[in-house]
């Protein structure tokens, strides 16, 4: 499933009005729209810099976009990036109206689409793991305890989702903070769930990043020949990063400032990157081991039998068996 380079630039354009609410563009942001636009190959000759200074007309971005997929993955990510800090601006808040509106979707899709964000939220699992002293057997485990969960990052970030895509990618986010909070544990840390948010937060300038990163990731998964793979390796070395920091982290007692880990994690995810090509092949088989189940959990998320509480216990259930 892909979408016409008219239709996805389309999307990516009503991203950047989203990101641009408040009227202000931050280098962080502005680094991974160039990240994104550089992994999409738009045709040439338009640039990035020829988007952001363009005055772009939201309404004729929006009648660009007309497959049920586009509309799907273009309002899931523009819903994510403007709910992901959960305080949403009253610009945010407009503009989610204009573009539900625009792309013709019923008030009940966005509605249900902020429940389930708020349920995963809500419902992240507790992460059950004892301090390991042995410092070589923490390393492996630790080793283990990343490569598995960016595995199943690029898993779930890898295939377009219709109907559950910001569940999907919301869950990724929570694997990432459980991820580590886990770490910490393991090097004996009383670090609670809110600490790990923080950590993950100061490692890449604020939440809102987060949120523009997985949005943008989202849409470009329907970009025509690279959208799969850009969704899978920039879930996995987002969150290889993640882990690697984390270790760093708390390695050092706590003791590094926010422009270390800032410096840490981009050198972590040109790893994670090189990593993820050398993973390739690991990462196929656990897709096509799990894709049956896989489906079955996300169309019985789609038609409501089964909760985000649910949702998110038998994925868990899924990447512990991984481990197992």
């Amino acid at each position: 499933m892909s979408l016409s380079y008219d239709e996805a630039l389309a999307s990516f354009k009503v991203l950047v009005c989203v990101a641009m609410a408040d009227g202000i563009l931050r280098d962080e942001e502005q680094q991974v729209l160039a990240e994104a636009w550089e992994q999409a190959r738009f045709p040439e000759p338009l640039t990035l810099e020829a988007i952001l200074a363009e005055a772009i007309d939201l309404e004729t971005e929006l009648l660009k976009i007309t497959t049920p997929a586009g509309r799907d993955y273009t309002f899931s990510a523009a819903l994510m990036l403007a709910s992901i800090d959960r305080n949403r601006a009253p610009e945010e808040t407009a503009l989610l109206h204009q573009i539900q509106a625009g792309l013709g979707l019923e008030p009940e899709v966005a509605g249900r689409l902020q429940g389930w964000l708020q349920d995963v939220r809500r419902t992240l699992l507790p992460a059950y793991v004892q301090p390991v002293a042995d410092p070589k057997e923490r390393a492996t485990r630790i080793r283990a305890l990343i490569r598995n969960y960016s595995i199943w990052s690029a898993t779930l970030g890898a295939f377009p989702v219709p109907g559950v895509s910001v569940v999907t990618d919301m869950v990724v986010v929570a694997f990432q903070v459980k991820m580590i909070e886990e770490i910490g544990r393991l090097w004996g840390s009383e670090v609670s769930r809110m600490d790990a948010q923080s950590l993950q937060e100061a490692v890449i300038g604020g939440v809102g990043i987060t949120g523009l990163r997985m949005a943008i990731s989202n849409v470009l998964k329907l970009v025509p020949v690279v959208g799969s793979v850009v969704g899978g390796s920039t879930a996995f070395a987002t969150t290889w990063a993640f882990g690697r920091v984390a270790d760093q982290y708390f390695a050092s007692g706590g003791q590094l400032d926010q422009a270390t880990l800032q410096s840490a994690f981009r050198l972590a995810r040109k790893e994670g990157e090189a990593v993820y090509q050398q993973e390739r092949e690991a990462i196929t088989q656990e897709q096509q081991a799990k894709a049956a189940q896989l489906q079955a959990l996300h169309e019985a998320m789609a038609a409501g039998r089964i909760s985000a509480e649910d949702y998110q216990q038998q994925l868990q259930a899924l990447v512990n068996s991984s481990t197992d």
